[in-house]
């Protein structure tokens, strides 16, 4: 066949697609449910950051904080405390886990004493008071002696506001529940609930004592425009120079605090993503599957092609043609997909996600499913797409064209899988941000494979 103009294959190959709807939809479809969830996720997982980033303060509750496990002593303040600026801002906060208890059921609880300048960053809101003020939490915790507690401890004890817990070897009255607790994100992923308790009643539990883990901090919020990693670096030398427990201070900024939980998130976010891998992996076999069926009906139009003077070349260009359009199309309708997802993610994941969280589309993670898509769909189908040079023009004269297995060498077949497997590995090493995990989560997955396929 004559060389056609550029247009004529692409022509060729969206009015063959037009004319199997069927086919056309299902493929896109299919392939388009796996990158959306794949978009989606990415794009969570970079709201994610972009959150901690913004609320790194309101995490910490102030700019920096010195922490020890042991009581700080006055002298050692006082010398640390001597390299900060001026008109810097000081509270104290102790926290420890420990057991609660009423009659018929015990939980494990996180008991955290504070001050009433407590947090510098962030408010913290209360079921019936509302937002929390200095003013309050002295009333509340400090001069009554009350208690404020999260919600789920209330259910899990089946108690109630005004009721009495018994922290240790004192009760405490409990005046209200935390609903919002800016240092607390994502605090149903933490290990107890909390409790808050003025810091000057922390005494009265009896739980201060040298067996238990104890968590001291002096949190500290300096003037705008502080360099805090200069400060970082001055506070670690006076540091160094201590004996004992005291040069076991540790210094934490509030990126640094926001890095911490972005690492602990990242775990879980570099497992989602392998989740994320499988369903892009179901996707394109189910699109390998479809694609074999319709490239099977289609030999004899090719045949006819073929005696008609196309080239085997012309006619790969007007398969790849058509794996390319309906890649395209399967990624554009995963960019739709995924707009109408993210926003119920937050609705969805109301309890595990902090008030304020907000989502939005990453569009390198839009850029790569439409990259994706397109060579995803060509690499998934790339074994079937092999089958193309067993077209002859001479099984025209067959009754029985498409209906035989024509057997292509091994190795041969071998050689059109490797693409697939390359592309998994990378992907999977990609989101898991582990050569390591990559590698054994591609490797489970292909032994999975051979094991259901033999």
């Amino acid at each position: 066949m004559k060389n056609p103009s550029f247009f004529f294959w692409p022509k060729l190959a969206l009015r063959e697609l037009l004319n199997n709807r069927r086919f056309s939809l299902f493929f896109l479809f299919n392939l388009a449910l796996g990158l959306a969830g794949f978009i989606a996720l990415d794009s969570f997982k970079e709201s994610l950051d972009t959150h901690l980033g913004r609320n790194s303060q309101a995490i910490l509750g102030a700019d920096i904080a010195l922490t020890s496990y042991v009581p700080f002593e006055e002298k050692t303040l006082n010398i640390l405390e001597s390299q900060l600026p001026d008109n810097t801002l000081s509270t104290r906060k102790i926290s420890l886990f420990t057991m609660v208890a009423t009659k018929d059921q015990s939980r494990l609880v996180q008991v955290t004493g504070i001050e009433q300048d407590y947090p510098f960053y962030g408010k913290m809101i209360l079921k019936n008071v509302g937002s929390v003020d200095p003013a309050k939490l002295k009333q509340s915790l400090d001069l009554s002696g009350e208690a404020w507690v999260y919600p789920e401890l209330l259910y899990m004890l089946e108690l109630n506001a005004g009721e009495y817990i018994k922290i240790g070897e004192q009760s405490f009255r409990i005046a209200d529940s935390v609903i919002v607790d800016p240092s607390s994100s994502f605090s149903s992923f933490g290990l107890a609930p909390r409790i808050y308790l003025g810091y000057s009643h922390m005494e009265e539990t009896a739980l201060l004592t040298k067996k238990s883990r104890v968590s001291h901090q002096r949190l500290y919020r300096v003037p705008e425009g502080t360099d805090l990693s200069g400060l970082v670096d001055k506070l670690q030398k006076q540091i160094n120079k201590l004996d004992g427990s005291d040069s076991k201070i540790r210094i934490l900024t509030h990126k640094r605090a926001g890095d911490n939980l972005g690492r602990l998130m990242g775990y879980l976010n570099d497992y989602m993503g392998l989740v994320a891998m499988i369903a892009v992996f179901l996707a394109g076999i189910g699109a390998a599957y479809l694609f074999r069926n319709y490239l099977v009906n289609r030999f004899r139009e090719m045949s006819i092609m073929m005696s008609l003077g196309a080239t085997r070349q012309q006619t790969y260009r007007m398969v790849l043609w058509q794996l390319g359009l309906l890649g395209t199309g399967a990624a554009l309708l995963a960019i739709i997909f995924s707009l109408g997802i993210l926003p119920l993610l937050p609705v969805l994941l109301k309890q595990f996600l902090p008030s304020g969280f907000e989502t939005h589309v990453n569009l390198s993670s839009m850029l790569f499913a439409l990259v994706l898509g397109g060579v995803g769909s060509l690499v998934f189908c790339l074994p079937v797409l092999s089958r193309i040079r067993l077209v002859q023009p001479l099984q025209l004269f067959h009754g029985n064209i498409g209906s035989h297995e024509v057997k292509d060498k091994i190795w041969r077949q071998g050689l059109s899988y490797l693409p697939l497997l390359v592309l998994s590995w990378g992907l999977s090493v990609w989101q898991s941000h582990s050569w390591v995990v990559g590698s054994t989560f591609v490797g489970m997955l292909l032994f999975a494979i051979l094991l259901l396929g033999s």
